[in-house]
Parts: structure tokens; sequence; C-alpha cells
């Protein structure tokens, strides 16, 4: 009987064990046209799957900082 495996979805990443006994859980960043991988580890495959989902959730959420044009954008130019 062959065995079946899960195939993560496209920017899932990948969970595995290291030698010394802690997971990874890699994932993909797209950065300014380059993709880039970064890593989170833990203890556990859960915990490490979970500060993954974390990070990534986060990175989502846009900061106010980047909302809002600089003040240097809002200064007018008609001398009022």
């Amino acid at each position: 009987m062959a065995r079946t495996y899960k195939k993560n979805g496209n920017g899932e990443g990948s969970v595995f064990r290291r030698k010394d006994g802690y997971w990874v859980a890699q994932y993909a960043v797209n950065c300014n046209g380059t993709i880039k991988y970064r890593q989170k580890y833990g203890k556990t495959q859960k915990g490490a799957i979970q500060k993954r989902d974390e990070t990534r959730a986060g990175r989502n959420l846009a900061s106010p900082s980047r909302q809002f044009a600089p003040a240097w954008a809002n200064t007018s130019t008609d001398g009022s």
C-alpha cells in the first residue's frame, strides 16, 4: 500500500525536524520582487507551525505608519 503525503499549498512553506530535536517551519516572503525564506523554530511541530502562522498573519496587517503619506508630502507649495 502506497503512502499518501499531504502537500502544502503554495506559500504555506515546509515543516521539518532538525538533528537537535527542534522543529522548523519555513515559509517564503516576497521582498521587492525577490523571494526570501524565513524560519520559525519550536520545540514541537505544532509550536513551530503556530509561530509561523502568527507571523504570517501579522505581516498581512498594514501598520499605522504605512497607511498615511509622509509628513513632507502634506506640505503645500502655494506659499500659504
